[in-house]
């Protein structure tokens, strides 16, 4: 149960602009308001000042509830300590020489988000299309275990690993976070700035010859695994039609200034989270460096 890789997509609603970063926290047990629930207590946010968005990493690290949930390199670190602690076991089991990396039940083969909110830098949508592959950077090729080993590897340590994750690491409650975030998403959608942009972003669209009504249509197309000429052409007239019609801007300052309420409304509950957190990267952090998560497992 590589805490990595069952944390799954939290998709958003506005396509080009709408897939949140893998592992920005899980949703799963939070329910996904309306619109209209959404909204119900919450005030336009005031635009004096719109900020230019190079970077969707760098404008979700500066949204207010940035800080009360795991980072994409958080995220990553829970996984490498989750490995380790298998990879632990396998030596304990006389099975060394493992890199640090190693896990076979992990392919280079999966496609991830160009980043958060789909953001396309024209850079990256030029030559990628709406789609990388993994950027978990694994090798190649792993190692080929023998079947004795790999069945160790599939039921013991990947048992003991689990175990031993779940008693060093205090489980990250992301549901109150994950639910404030939907909310706010909820209503930036239909945040009138935002859909000004959206329709200039469709108009912009349109005069470079695709029929797009909305980003949201855009990405959910089925792009192939390699993408080609025609989702390259497209990539490019997003990118080039969010930067002039403002779209990134206008969604990411909107969403902060929802977002920014909520953390208001919520902030005698956020500050736990945020102290529940920091206790679980500094139990991370332990394990990484080799002072912690033993589980108590002392020989085969």
């Amino acid at each position: 149960m590589n805490p990595q890789r069952t944390r799954p997509a939290r998709r958003r609603t506005l396509g080009a602009l709408a897939l949140a970063l893998v592992g920005l926290g899980s949703a799963a047990c939070a329910p996904h308001p309306t619109t209209a629930e959404a909204s119900a207590h919450l005030k336009p946010p005031a635009l004096a000042a719109i900020a230019h968005v190079t970077s969707g990493n760098a404008a979700v690290a500066t949204l207010p509830l940035s800080s009360y949930q795991e980072s994409g390199d958080a995220l990553t670190r829970d996984s490498q300590a989750w490995r380790a602690l298998a990879l632990a076991c396998m030596s304990r089991h006389g099975v060394n020489d493992l890199p640090a990396d190693f896990d076979p039940t992990v392919t280079n083969t999966s496609k991830a988000s160009v980043g958060p909110f789909g953001f396309i830098d024209p850079e990256f949508g030029g030559s990628h299309g709406f789609a990388s592959m993994s950027q978990m950077n694994y090798p190649a090729s792993m190692p080929k275990l023998s079947p004795q080993a790999q069945q160790l590897w599939t039921t013991t340590c990947a048992q003991e690993a689990d175990a031993d994750y779940a008693k060093s690491v205090p489980a990250n409650n992301a549901g109150l976070v994950a639910s404030l975030d939907d909310q706010a998403t909820a209503v930036t959608g239909a945040d009138s700035p935002v859909l000004a942009a959206t329709r200039q972003w469709a108009d912009c669209m349109k005069n470079k010859g695709f029929a797009q009504q909305s980003p949201d249509t855009v990405y959910k197309q089925k792009w192939p695994q390699d993408p080609d000429a025609a989702e390259i052409a497209i990539a490019e007239a997003d990118a080039s039609c969010t930067e002039s019609s403002k779209l990134a801007d206008t969604w990411f300052a909107v969403l902060a200034g929802y977002q920014r309420q909520l953390v208001d409304a919520n902030a005698t509950q956020l500050s736990d989270i945020a102290s529940h957190l920091k206790n679980h990267n500094s139990a991370v952090d332990a394990i990484l460096t080799g002072n912690g998560g033993s589980g108590g497992h002392t020989g085969s």
